[in-house]
This record gives C-alpha cells, structure tokens and sequence, in this order.
C-alpha cells in the first residue's frame, strides 16, 4: 500500500517535504521521492520512525533534473495499525535564495480516506481527498 502524490520537479531546485505523523503502533515508514518513468531513479529515500505521539518530519533534495516523480509514503511494509498523516507540503526554492513557492499542482491538504482491503481479493483502492 503506497499513500502517494505525483508532481513536476524542476532541475537544480532544492525540496523541502514537511509533514506530521503518528501511529497506534511504532513502526518505520519509507518515504522516497522516485521518478515515474524508467529509469525510475530515486532522489529521496528516508526512513522515519512514528510512534503513538505525533511528531514533525521535514527532509530535503534537490532535484538533479526535472522530471515527474511520485512522493511516496511505502505504508505495506509497515505493522498492522493505524497511521495519520497530515500538513503534507513539498516547497520548492532555489539553493541559496530567500523565498520559497508551494508547488502549485498540490493540493493545500491530502486525506487518505478509509478502506478496508482484503488480501485475499488483489489490488485495493484508497480514496485520496
């Protein structure tokens, strides 16, 4: 199960990806920022620890190119419970400079609504809102 966003990165600009979690059990997420298209290189890949307290994560990158990627929250190798996300934002600004711009195309919340899959009928579906 992947909790998952896509978006344009722009060559040479630094990312900023700040986020708050928590989780019913402990756990480590991978969070990686990955191209869409072969050769599906990866330009972030950074495990975070949630626990039952909620706590704030920030990581950065700067994009090497620009290219379509996909952020990504690896939630299928995580112990069974229940995680919460929220203040997911990607800020994009140029090394060195003062000023920052949202990228656009995201929107200004993301919910991952509720689903209850079962592992023995194939792929699930999870509303993103």
């Amino acid at each position: 199960v992947q909790f998952r966003q896509f978006l344009n990165m722009s060559e040479g600009v630094e990312y900023a990806i700040r986020f708050q979690a928590s989780a019913t059990v402990d756990g480590t997420i991978p969070v990686v920022v990955q191209q869409v298209a072969s050769p599906y290189s990866i330009y972030l890949m950074e495990n975070v620890s949630v626990t039952g307290t909620g706590q704030s994560y920030e990581m950065s990158f700067v994009a090497p190119t620009s290219n379509r990627v996909a952020l990504s929250f690896f939630l299928g190798t995580v112990s069974p419970g229940r995680y919460w996300f929220d203040g997911v934002s990607v800020v994009g600004s140029t090394p060195g400079s003062t000023s920052a711009e949202s990228l656009s195309e995201l929107p200004s919340q993301m919910r991952l609504g509720a689903a209850y899959p079962n592992p023995g009928s194939g792929p699930a579906s999870l509303p993103l809102e």
